[in-house]
């Protein structure tokens, strides 16, 4: 409805004919003068050619907001009087093209290592360098056409029964186009603290001796097959092997996302395909799975293009990762990750171009001589109707089962009082 017919109904047609369906495609175009062209023999590269949509903070100035300086933020705001910070944040495909090739179940997801990139980076504006815990609510799913308003919001210090100062964090978000009473839908939620550490390992001796190679072939094809499509950004896993109690993996960004890396403190798209090592054949469960919980989240180092990782499997859902740059010196680590089985997105972002519709049924209504109409629903068994009748003049009642056979009720209801029935 409200769609171009021609437009609408050749989308269809050629959605079906991707999809296997036989097309008369001569019938189709026939008097239309379209003919038959020869397509190049070697694959399409893929290659984008548009220019990148520029980010700039001058907005933000003029508006008395602070600018981020990262990719993935717009604005910061200190809330006057209290020590909350609010930050800001538009997501979209056009202007995070990499966005784009993180599909869940068809849809364009955005990656849980970009909502680890926002609460690091939130942390690191509101004094904090440790992200204790970072629970994934649900999935911040990116409408077809335009992008997501994105709000990280982080609460003034706490501090536990364990004397811990933590800060609370929210990551909310709303398709932008929505109407201005739109709820926001909370998508994950983090405590942010302070704990100074320097790391106690590194990745220098690489790979470590005895190290058993793990083929790749066949990776994303399983993941495709399990509801997970990758673009190239996120295709970095390069090399993996099994030693001892762990998976020891080596990712890097292709071009030109290697050339922004030190803008991240750790780029979403790298972080994402190291864990894609989780899904070998000689390491994964049968069921495809997404980060779901992060804990004791730290950083070393920043703006790695290319990382050394070594990942412990505790169970099929539980993990730790150590990450390093290329020469095997600590970038990050995680002490827990837990992950969760593909979760079922939501509908609440709808799907450019849908053909669903409001649609009434007709319903027959019996007339008033039908069987249904003129049987009582309920009628009570008493000698003492006047209770009842009082309350409805209408109701049936009857001294005898048999009396009130025939008016067959639906329900029979049979007074009990406190001597008994």
């Amino acid at each position: 409805k409200g769609l171009p017919e021609v437009e609408t109904f050749l989308a269809a047609v050629a959605e079906l004919y991707v999809r296997g369906a036989d097309v008369d495609w001569a019938a189709l175009f026939a008097g239309s003068g379209a003919r038959d062209v020869s397509l190049p023999t070697y694959a399409f590269q893929r290659q984008r050619y548009w220019l990148r949509p520029s980010r700039t903070g001058a907005a933000a100035d003029r508006l008395g907001l602070g600018n981020p300086g990262h990719p993935l933020l717009g604005a910061t705001l200190p809330v006057a009087g209290s020590d909350t910070l609010l930050l800001t944040s538009r997501m979209s495909a056009d202007s995070h093209p990499w966005l784009a090739e993180h599909m869940v179940a068809g849809r364009v997801v955005v990656p849980g290592t970009a909502l680890l990139e926002l609460a690091v980076q939130a942390g690191d504006r509101a004094g904090c360098d440790h992200v204790a815990d970072l629970t994934l609510h649900s999935p911040l799913v990116l409408p077809e056409d335009g992008g997501a308003q994105v709000q990280i919001s982080v609460e003034p210090t706490e501090e536990t029964e364990t004397g811990t100062r933590t800060r609370a964090l929210r990551i909310h978000a709303r398709p932008e186009r929505a109407p201005a009473d739109t709820p926001w839908t909370l998508h994950a939620t983090a405590g942010l603290t302070t704990r100074p550490a320097e790391p106690d390992w590194d990745l220098r001796a690489w790979p470590p001796a005895g190290a058993e190679p793990l083929p790749l072939d066949g990776l994303y094809d399983r993941l495709s097959a399990a509801g997970l499509d990758y673009g190239p950004t996120f295709r970095g896993l390069t090399r993996a092997w099994r030693h001892d109690d762990g998976l020891y993996v080596e990712a890097a960004l292709p071009e030109p996302a290697a050339a922004e890396a030190t803008a991240y403190a750790v780029h979403p798209a790298l972080l994402d395909s190291v864990l894609h090592a989780l899904a070998l054949p000689q390491d994964s469960p049968d069921q495809a799975r997404l980060p779901f919980l992060w804990s004791g989240v730290r950083l070393h180092a920043v703006g790695a293009a290319g990382l050394r990782a070594r990942l412990v499997r505790h169970s099929d859902d539980r993990v730790t990762v150590y990450a390093a740059d290329e020469t095997g010196a600590p970038a990050a680590e995680a002490e827990g990750l837990v992950l969760r089985p593909l979760p079922a997105l939501s509908g609440d972002v709808p799907r450019a171009g849908s053909l669903f519709r409001l649609e009434w049924t007709p319903v027959t209504l019996p007339s008033s001589g039908t069987r249904e109409a003129t049987e009582p629903s309920l009628a009570v068994l008493t000698d003492e109707p006047s209770p009842w009748t009082a309350a409805d003049p209408s109701v049936v009642h009857g001294t005898t089962l048999d009396a009130l056979a025939a008016t067959a009720p639906g329900t029979v209801l049979l007074p009990v009082g406190a001597g008994g029935p």
